[in-house]
């Protein structure tokens, strides 16, 4: 079930706030609850699997940014950019692994292409402090823009020189292109419950099975060597060779999806041996191969399409 948006630019300045008592008041309760995002919006009848998608047009927008972006609309480059942003809210009871918000301006090729996707994929064993360390809970809730912003409410506060530039940077490229109008969609989303929904134009699912395939085989790689008493340089040097493998990959290969599965793949496992190799370095073999351990038991995900689709 696919939740689509489509809105012409309406360029308008925001509210004017205190800025300064709305980011104080936000910081005491981010520290003093367990912050979970209210209700912002209501699943429709018959369709209980859906990521809710608010856009710029909607009446509560404003609302919501003031709430849980405070100061958002007094920075350079959001009234440019402020046609393009989107609310994202897990409306579902089930926590989500994976999505792609798809952003389609049919013949402008100089905003991400004419048909970008803002993905999100969940890394089972990325740092806490990394965004992709977290699923997407119910009730959760993200800002999106087409390239570059991907913002909870928390990743928000502390990374405002980040939301700032991205915004400049964008509203600059929306005006180049002339401010084209813009459809929305949630191309695909892939549940923890094993199941996912969607046209997936941008193929999410084939690059969700590439990162979960690489992550388990350089995990498994790595530990073989282990087992076989591989020498610490040598150990090292697989690593490392692993890493640079990865650069000489097409980011975006064009033609055929087993092409496309392929450099997905070999990159992500340039970056699993990165991660690897950084817990080697700093935390040594014993860590390390504890990290691995826990990633090669970890359960094959299987993939379903909901009933339905």
């Amino acid at each position: 079930m696919v939740t689509q948006l489509h809105f012409q630019p309406t360029i308008r300045t925001g509210r004017s706030f205190r800025v300064i008592a709305q980011v104080t008041l936000f910081l005491w309760v981010l520290l003093c609850t367990d912050w979970r995002p209210g209700s912002v919006a209501r699943a429709q009848a018959g369709q209980p699997r859906q990521l809710t998608l608010i856009g710029p047009d909607d009446s509560h927008f404003d609302d919501l940014l003031n709430q849980y972006y405070p100061g958002i609309q007094s920075m350079d480059g959001f009234t440019g950019e402020r046609p393009y942003l989107v609310i994202l809210q897990n409306n579902t009871k089930v926590a989500v692994e994976a999505y792609c918000i798809r952003y389609e301006t049919p013949g402008v090729k100089t905003r991400a292409a004419g048909s970008g996707c803002t993905r999100f994929i969940h890394a089972h064993f990325a740092a806490q402090a990394a965004k992709e360390s977290r699923v997407v809970r119910p009730g959760d809730i993200y800002l999106l823009s087409p390239q570059m912003l991907n913002e909870t409410p928390t990743d928000y506060l502390v990374e405002q020189s980040f939301v700032r530039d991205a915004l400049s940077i964008e509203s600059k490229e929306a005006q180049q292109a002339g401010n084209p109008p813009v459809t929305v969609t949630a191309d695909a989303v892939i549940y923890s419950d094993g199941h996912y929904t969607g046209a997936d134009h941008n193929h999410l699912l084939q690059t969700y099975q590439a990162y979960r395939a690489a992550e388990r085989d350089e995990a498994a790689s790595v530990l073989q060597k282990l087992y076989l008493g591989t020498a610490n340089k040598d150990l090292v040097a697989v690593l490392t060779k692993d890493r640079t493998d990865a650069l000489k990959a097409d980011p975006s290969p064009q033609g055929n999806p087993t092409a496309l599965y392929q450099n997905q793949y070999l990159r992500r496992r340039g970056m699993e041996a990165d991660k690897l190799l950084a817990i080697y370095k700093k935390q040594g073999q014993h860590a390390l191969k504890a990290r691995l351990n826990a990633i090669v038991k970890r359960p094959a995900e299987t993939i379903t399409a909901l009933p339905g689709e």
